[in-house]
């Protein structure tokens, strides 16, 4: 009968050596991984918020030249009548899909004419002077 060979020290923790090896590089692929995930995500949302920025500045682009317009207009006449401003107002909406409402603010910082009034009743005579 043959006597068993005695497992040296190293052979008895040759398992735990290569679960723990093993265990170890799990753990490094994980955080690898998640820190990538992470990167990847904080890249598409600075692209979509630069994306979000031009539209934003597109769409402020194009509505301010009717504004620009009513503003001349004002300071060429020395000024102008509320169904003047009223007028404007609403073909500008009506135009230029977008507008919530046009607001006339007066030199003490008071809205005084919205247009549409209807919705926007408290915009009408509220002091923008709280405002920095």
């Amino acid at each position: 009968m043959q006597t068993p060979i005695p497992m040296t020290g190293f052979k008895k923790t040759q398992p735990i050596l290569i679960f723990g090896i093993c265990f170890v590089l799990a753990i490094l692929s994980w955080w690898y991984l998640t820190e990538q995930r992470q990167s990847d995500s904080k890249l598409d949302l600075a692209k979509q918020a630069e994306i979000f920025s031009r539209y934003i500045t597109n769409d402020i682009d194009a509505r301010l030249p009717a504004l620009e317009r009513m503003v001349h207009r004002w300071i060429e006449q020395g000024g102008t009548s509320k169904k003047e401003f009223v007028s404007d107002a609403t073909q500008y909406i009506s135009d230029i899909p977008g507008f919530q409402a046009i607001e006339w603010v007066d030199e003490t910082y008071h809205v005084r004419w919205v247009v549409p009034l209807k919705g926007n009743e408290k915009a009408e005579n509220l002091y923008l002077g709280f405002e920095e």
